[in-house]
C-alpha cells in the first residue's frame, strides 16, 4: 500500500523580489515555491509587506545569549532566532577550543543538520574555525591554537558535516593540510 503524501498549500502576499525584478501579488509554496501570482512593480510601496529571499549565513556563532558551542539544544535556539530575522540557512561555527570541547558541540550539531526544527533556521553543517590558527595571531580566538591533524578532523567529521574550516596556511604542514581539506570536500580559509 503506497502512503499518499501531500504538502499543504500556504501563500504570502506582498510585493515579491523574484529573479525577473519585483512582483506585486501572492507567492504560493508547499516545500518549494509552486507559483507567484500578480502584476509586475517597478518599486515597492512604503506599505507594501516585503517577501525577499531568505539569507544564508555561512558564520554564525550564536545568537540570543547562546553559542554553538554550548551544545544541548543551544544550535535549536540559535536556529530559531536567527529565522525570525531572515536567515534560512546557515553554518553553525565553532571556536578554537579543545578536542572535546568541540566534539561536544557537534554532537549537538550533528543531529540538526538535516532535520530543519519547525521555525528555525536550516543547518546546512559546521564551519570550523580554527584550532588550526596561528598561536600567535589569535585575534578574538581563545588561546587553544594547534597544528591541523586528519585524524582529529576525521573524528570531528564523524559528528556533523564540516563545511568550512578557518585555519592559518604558514603553519608547518598546513599547505599539505589544505589539499586534504580540497581532496574531502571541506572549504579552506
Amino acid at each position: 500500500i503506497a502512503r499518499e503524501s501531500y504538502v499543504v498549500r500556504q501563500q504570502v502576499a506582498g510585493c515579491i523580489l523574484t529573479p525577473a525584478g519585483w512582483r506585486r501579488g501572492v507567492l504560493f509554496f508547499g516545500d518549494r515555491i509552486t507559483a507567484i501570482e500578480g502584476d509586475t512593480a517597478l518599486a515597492p510601496q512604503p506599505d507594501d509587506g516585503l517577501v525577499l529571499p531568505g539569507f544564508i549565513d555561512l558564520h554564525i556563532h550564536g545568537g540570543g545569549g547562546v553559542d554553538a558551542m554550548d551544545g544541548g539544544d543551544a544550535i535549536v535556539a540559535i536556529t530559531r532566532l536567527h529565522a525570525r530575522h531572515g536567515t534560512t540557512s546557515l553554518l553553525a561555527t565553532t571556536m578554537s577550543a579543545s578536542h572535546e570541547a568541540i566534539e561536544q558541540a557537534l554532537a549537538s550539531i550533528g543531529p540538526v543538520v538535516g532535520q530543519r526544527p519547525r521555525g528555525a533556521a536550516r543547518v546546512l553543517g559546521v564551519h570550523l574555525e580554527g584550532p588550526f590558527i596561528s598561536p600567535d595571531r589569535l585575534g578574538a580566538q581563545p588561546n587553544a591554537a594547534r597544528l591541523g591533524a586528519l585524524s582529529e578532523l576525521a573524528s570531528l567529521r564523524g559528528l556533523a558535516p564540516i563545511r568550512v574550516l578557518t585555519l592559518a596556511p604558514e603553519l608547518t604542514g598546513h599547505l599539505d593540510f589544505i589539499r586534504d581539506l580540497r581532496r574531502v570536500g571541506i572549504l579552506p580559509q
